[in-house]
């Protein structure tokens, strides 16, 4: 795993995700689980394209 690329990621979506999560009604809470995805989504797409770079 990537560290430097994983805390650069994690930090601003694990905040958008707090933020959502206190911002929100209570009914809308499980929004706060996008970032979440979103973080997964675009780590591996950037691991995906650094590893076709190598090749």
């Amino acid at each position: 795993m990537q560290w430097r690329k994983y805390i650069l990621l994690a930090v601003p979506f694990l905040l958008s995700a707090i933020f959502i999560l206190f911002a929100v009604p209570v009914q809308y809470r499980f929004l706060s689980f996008i970032p979440v995805f979103l973080f997964w989504i675009v780590y591996y797409i950037l691991l995906y394209r650094e590893k076709k770079k190598k090749r």
